[in-house]
């Protein structure tokens, strides 16, 4: 269709999987480093999930805005 429409509608490239239009990249990156530098590392899965979800809520909401 694109092919047929290429006078209409041009087509950007775009490298597959970029960060910068996925934002999630970008928390992850800040959640994981709140990981790392935590004095002492989760123990199970569970303590990994209640860790994550602590960090995510003393996010400060710029943050998240910023990545969008």
């Amino acid at each position: 269709w694109f092919e047929e429409h290429n006078k209409e509608i041009k087509v950007l490239p775009c490298i597959p999987d970029s960060p910068d239009l996925n934002p999630f990249v970008h928390l992850r990156e800040v959640l994981d480093q709140r990981i790392q530098f935590m004095k002492a590392p989760p123990h199970s899965l569970q303590d990994l999930k209640n860790l994550l979800l602590m960090s995510q809520c003393q996010t400060p909401q710029d943050t998240f805005r910023g990545f969008v």
